[in-house]
């Protein structure tokens, strides 16, 4: 099994697109994970990664649906959810990763959009994966199996900082519903959280080893998995900007430098995960 790594967009909004992949290929990033909902020019976004294609014919492009807080009501979301679906199709993206639905929407309501996601895929052939993330439908760890339940088909983007916030542990007592999971993760999320927070803000500081095993350990088990039902899989070295990166207090520069972070966990997993 190929493993295939992705750099995230977010946090390095400030490049032009053109310094962006270019900085992204010549890092040895097999591709970028980006949200065309907060860019100035999509379509610009999309003649440009078709020349890059040209050039580097297997570049991965995986686009993230997020809609906006303005789309706070259900009725609100599900009306801008397809147009949004709709727009990330121009990117031709391996898949689309959907933060869907809201942790306050009721059951029903994240189930229709959870429908809504579905047909679309079906329609126009891209896969659709749903993040686990804090404040969507897949907010807590301890709610998925209810949604497995009704659908089995669900394909998941493992982002397992996002539980071990909510739940304020590193999910000693939810082991058999993690693994109940594993078989739905499509994509991984390699951002180390812990208890109290999404991100640590140098996961190979010697005071965060404890968690970068730990994680490392999900990551491995989710492969290990997967390594004999397909040829290939995606991961995406998620370290965030500010606010997702910790502070100084006192002068409010983060703790570290995300471009370095991201780039540290790319060598890391090469060598982690070379065996695949």
């Amino acid at each position: 099994m190929q493993v295939q790594y992705l750099c995230p967009h977010w946090g390095q909004e400030q490049l032009a697109p053109e310094s962006f992949l270019e900085k992204v290929i010549a890092a040895g990033y097999h591709g970028i994970e980006i949200n065309p909902g907060g860019l100035q020019d999509p379509h610009h976004w999309i003649r440009l990664l078709k020349a890059i294609r040209r050039q580097h014919k297997e570049f991965i492009v995986v686009a993230q649906m997020v809609l906006e807080e303005d789309h706070g009501t259900f009725d609100q979301f599900r009306e801008a959810m397809i147009p949004r679906l709709k727009l990330l199709t121009g990117f031709d993206p391996l898949f689309i990763n959907s933060h869907t639905g809201r942790d306050y929407f009721s059951f029903r309501e994240n189930c229709a959009l959870l429908q809504l996601a579905t047909d679309f895929s079906r329609q126009y052939k891209i896969p659709v994966y749903h993040e686990t993330h804090r404040g969507r439908f897949s907010y807590a760890l301890h709610r998925m199996p209810e949604y497995i339940a009704l659908f089995p088909q669900l394909e998941l983007v493992a982002d397992y900082s996002h539980w071990c916030t909510v739940s304020e542990s590193m999910l000693s007592f939810q082991q058999d519903t993690l693994e109940q999971l594993t078989p739905h993760i499509r994509h991984i999320h390699a951002r180390v959280g812990y208890e109290h927070g999404p991100q640590l803000p140098d996961p190979f500081a010697p005071a965060c080893q404890q968690y970068l095993h730990r994680f490392t350990s999900w990551w491995q088990h989710i492969l290990d998995y997967h390594r004999q039902q397909t040829m290939s899989f995606t991961i995406c070295t998620e370290a965030g900007p500010v606010p997702y990166m910790p502070v100084n207090p006192d002068n409010g520069q983060p703790l570290a430098d995300q471009w370095a972070i991201n780039i540290n966990m790319l060598d890391y997993l090469q060598q982690a995960f070379a065996h695949y």
